[in-house]
């Protein structure tokens, strides 16, 4: 694992290979006057955090002091997380963590609409691709679950973009394909020709035609069941937005998104 910073970004050819390399990608803009003695604590070694709490760091163990002087030992150096320790997580989780075919057509689409269609295009390598996936099992993983849901795409924005601007074009584009309902356009559809196979049969049975007479049953019960299906989609969207710890739910409980615990992994 590597971690790098730069105040500029590769303009030539030559590093394009290198900076791909990078998976994650973060821009992080200046220390504001208002932090700048945070960032003074941080450069002495140590870190004031909220409550009057002071944690020291650089020793085998970290110490946390509080206001009042008193000071404890958090973990000792051999309870801390190894590089080795993440490795593992980390094969665990593509091992363990599956990728519905929902999540695979939505990054299809979203890396041609980013080559194709996005003014001006973001280039996706087949490398990133692949390790986007991946990045996506260990974050579903990390969060308790056994598979990737198309809300974790939304963190993507750190992943596919080149560009500082590019976060927004992702993010904005993630959440247009979370938002599309391709059952909804084919129900748009069939709604259409059923509406106007109802006006043909209604002006024919008026005006005396058997044949329309006796269709009309036919077509009032797939009328019934398309409003039976968009009854059940309309439902389904309600309990999203109205769930009793605030609308969706699976967005809301992820660990990385919206600050919950996650969901608890079953016991191995």
């Amino acid at each position: 694992t590597v971690v790098g910073a730069s105040n500029e970004l590769p303009e030539s050819e030559e590093l394009d290979a290198l900076y791909d390399r990078f998976l994650i990608r973060r821009s992080v803009a200046r220390v504001s006057n208002a932090n700048a003695g945070t960032l003074a604590r941080l450069a002495a070694g140590r870190h004031q955090a909220s409550g009057g709490l002071r944690v020291d760091v650089g020793s085998s163990a970290a110490s946390v002091m509080s206001s009042d002087g008193v000071s404890s030992v958090d973990e000792p150096e051999a309870a801390r997380l190894t590089l080795d320790d993440f490795k593992e997580q980390a094969n665990r989780a593509y091992a363990s963590v599956d990728v519905p075919d929902s999540v695979i057509d939505l990054l299809v689409e979203l890396r041609n609409w980013l080559q194709d269609k996005s003014e001006p295009p973001v280039y996706v390598s087949d490398r990133r691709f692949m390790k986007a996936v991946q990045y996506l099992q260990v974050v579903a993983h990390g969060d308790g679950r056994e598979e990737v849901n198309e809300y974790d795409c939304l963190l993507l924005e750190h992943v596919f973009g080149s560009r500082p601007d590019d976060a927004h074009k992702v993010r904005a584009r993630v959440l247009e394909l979370i938002a599309s309902d391709p059952g909804a356009q084919q129900a748009e559809l069939v709604l259409l020709g059923l509406f106007g196979r109802a006006a043909r049969l209604i002006t024919g049975a008026a005006s005396g035609d058997a044949t329309s007479k006796g269709e009309l049953p036919e077509a009032a019960k797939e009328a019934q069941a398309l409003v039976d299906l968009l009854s059940g989609r309309h439902a389904s969207l309600c309990a999203a937005l109205e769930a009793p710890a605030g609308g969706f739910p699976e967005l809301r409980a992820s660990v990385w998104q919206g600050g919950g615990g996650g969901k608890k992994k079953k016991a191995d």
